[in-house]
Formats: structure tokens, C-alpha cells, sequence
């Protein structure tokens, strides 16, 4: 007989990615905004810049409204992990979609290519730093962030007209500017693939390090002359727990046997204006604690 299936995440666990997940949406929405003052500036002051402007901007804002709905749908109240991944997932593709499409209406003799290379390189690698999340999904996103990319180049550069006393414009035909530009995002893509090895890596050191047993620490509630309390979650049970961690500070055998006089005695309380001891235990390193009931409620 299979054993049984361990209990789904529970909620501490979606906002790990959804507060990163809007942090992100909040960031490339500033920077896009940012971005289209800019267009709009040098459309206004730099004759045949934009050609026809109106286009530009709306696919511009497109990409605005994207990592802006990202930065709203992950805001406010708590969501799923699979719904935040979603929404990452919508925001990316069709913000870099909108600032790809850009290219079929910018003149193909300025490369602004370069410009959105570099944007959504900017964007790939800012996702992979901020959001949580295991090296294949980082890679799939990213690779599929290239994508419109690719085709835009690639039906951009079909009007491009070399010029004459320039030799290397003979070069930028759409199957040679398609190859450079995967190029450049294949090295975009296996950088943010190394990066999220690395950072996942470490966020999973952290975790490991907040676990006490069964249990996982998530935000600090209190610190009191003696230890600190933090919220916690048992693996298997869902009801709300506090950790109590006895001091770095108060290590010595006296201290100690406090700390535990203390656990021994709050246990045996059955009044119901007091809270209920679960557990308690050292970690495996050395630092004692228990587990209690968790209140809402005034401090």
C-alpha cells in the first residue's frame, strides 16, 4: 500500500512567491512607465523618431498594463502558489510580446532591437533574482520571453535596405539578425538559469535552517528578556502554532533549566484564559524551544 500523500503547502508557503511575485510587477512597472515618459519625450522633440508613434506606444502601455496587473492580482489577499504562477507566467510573456512587436513599427536602421534586447534582459534576470522558483521553470520563462522577440526580428529585418558605402549592412538579413539575437537571449537564459541554481539553492539553506523538527519558522511575533516568538506551521497538523526560541545569550545550564521549569509548568495549566503547550525540544543546534498555541488577538 502507497504511503499517503503529504498535506498541500499551506499558506505562509504561496506568499513566498506571491509578495516577491508582486514586488517584481511593482518594479517593471516603474521602469516601463519610466520607459514611455522617455518615448514620448524624444517623439516630441526629435524629428521621424517614432514612425507612426501611435502604434509604439500603444504596444508600450500594453507592456505597462501587464507587469501593472502582475503587480494588482499578487497584491492584497492571500492566492494560490498555482495562481501566482499564472499570473507571472501572463505578465511576462505578454509584456515581452507588446515590447517585441515594438519592431515592426520602429525604423529597422536604428536596431532598436539592441534597446529591447537589453530591456527584457533586464526584466529575465530581475525575475530570476526576486522570484522564488526551481532552474527549469526559470528556464522554460525565459526561453519562452524570446520568443516573439525572435519573429519580430526576424519580420523586421525582411524590410531592411543595405546601404551602399556601408559593407557590413550587407550582413543584416533576417536570418543572420535572428541568429544573433538568440544568441545573445540563449546567453541571457543559461545566466538567469545559473542564477536561480544558486539563489533557490540558498532560499532552501535558509528554510532548512528555520525548521525545528516538523516544524517551519515563518515571521518573528514578539521578542521578550529571554527568547523570541515566531509563527510557525507544523508539517502534517494545520492549526496555528507559536515557537518560542530560548536566546542565544542565555545558553548556560541555569537558563536552561528556566527555560524548561517554564515549558513544565505552562503545560499543566488548563485554564481557558491560558494557551496550550504543544511540544518542545532543542534544535540540533542546541537552542531550546517549544511549540504553543497561537492566538489572534491584542498583544
Amino acid at each position: 500500500m502507497p504511503p499517503p500523500r503529504p498535506p498541500s503547502p499551506p499558506a505562509d508557503d504561496a506568499e513566498v512567491v506571491q509578495q516577491p511575485a508582486a514586488l517584481l510587477g511593482k518594479s517593471a512597472t516603474v521602469v516601463a512607465s519610466f520607459a514611455v515618459v522617455v518615448h514620448l519625450a524624444l517623439g516630441l522633440t526629435v524629428a521621424g523618431y517614432a514612425e507612426p508613434p501611435d502604434e509604439i506606444l500603444a504596444l508600450l502601455v500594453l507592456g505597462v498594463g501587464f507587469s501593472t496587473l502582475l503587480w494588482w492580482s499578487c497584491s492584497g489577499a492571500p492566492r494560490s502558489r498555482a495562481f501566482v504562477n499564472g499570473m507571472e507566467a501572463v505578465a511576462l510573456l505578454g509584456a515581452s510580446t507588446g515590447y517585441s512587436l515594438t519592431l515592426l513599427f520602429f525604423d529597422v536602421h536604428h536596431h532598436f532591437e539592441r534597446l529591447v534586447l537589453l530591456g527584457m534582459t533586464f526584466m529575465a534576470v530581475m525575475r530570476t533574482t526576486v522570484v522564488p522558483s526551481r532552474v527549469l521553470r526559470t528556464l522554460v520563462m525565459t526561453a519562452l520571453m524570446g520568443v516573439p522577440l525572435l519573429i519580430s526580428v526576424g519580420i523586421a529585418y525582411r524590410s531592411y535596405v543595405p546601404q551602399p558605402h556601408d559593407p557590413l549592412s550587407y550582413t543584416h538579413r533576417p536570418l543572420v539578425m535572428v541568429a544573433w539575437t538568440l544568441v545573445w537571449w540563449s546567453t541571457s537564459v543559461g545566466i538567469c538559469g545559473f542564477l536561480s541554481s544558486v539563489l533557490y539553492g540558498l532560499r532552501r539553506q535558509v528554510r532548512a535552517i528555520r525548521k525545528l523538527g516538523k516544524y517551519t519558522l515563518a515571521e518573528k511575533l514578539g521578542e521578550g528578556g529571554m527568547g523570541s516568538v515566531y509563527r510557525a506551521h507544523h508539517a502534517m497538523m494545520r492549526r496555528p502554532t507559536a515557537i518560542k526560541l530560548l536566546a542565544r545569550g542565555y545558553s548556560s545550564e541555569r537558563a536552561l533549566a528556566r527555560f524548561e521549569r517554564e515549558v513544565q509548568l505552562t503545560s499543566k495549566l488548563s485554564h481557558p484564559n491560558t494557551i496550550t503547550i504543544y511540544d518542545y525540544g532543542r534544535t540540533p543546534h542546541g537552542v531550546f524551544y517549544y511549540a504553543m498555541e497561537l492566538l489572534d488577538g491584542a498583544t
